[in-house]
């Protein structure tokens, strides 16, 4: 009973900020859906620590389960769209091609930055070149 009662109050603070994108979506005529500001605004709050991720895991393990299944209606609904997608095929490819490759590049840079910044790199080494001299 006590978990159920944690699944429905992290649900309800999920809903909150779902709708807190809403009506800032709605506030400052924004050309994005509600539900990436939400989204948006729940990222900002887990990172400042202000929502920590043992406040939604009740909740969010259940839809993280089932995530595959959020999708089947949008791909249902990109097939009524078919001719778009055919009409635009090159720009789309481009489009999808470029920002594959760019997120590879930031990702590559990322990963090769962090540890050089945190001082991870020097123990990295460290432990390697002890692994290394010993038989």
């Amino acid at each position: 009973m006590e978990s159920f009662f944690y699944f429905v109050i992290q649900t309800g603070l999920l809903w909150l900020i779902n709708f807190l994108g809403g009506q800032i979506v709605a506030y400052l005529g924004l050309p994005i859906p509600g539900n990436v500001i939400g989204i948006i605004l729940l990222f900002f709050l887990l990172i400042f620590g202000i929502i920590k991720p043992k406040h939604i895991e009740k909740a969010t393990e259940p839809l993280l389960k089932h995530l595959v299944f959020f999708y089947i209606p949008v791909c249902v609904a990109v097939m009524n769209y078919g001719e778009v997608f055919a009409r635009h095929a090159l720009i789309l490819t481009i489009s999808l091609l470029g920002s594959a490759i760019l997120t590879l590049l930031v990702t590559g840079w990322t990963v090769q930055l962090l540890p050089k910044s945190s001082g991870l790199s020097e123990e990295i080494e460290r432990k390697q070149s002890g692994n290394m001299s010993s038989p």
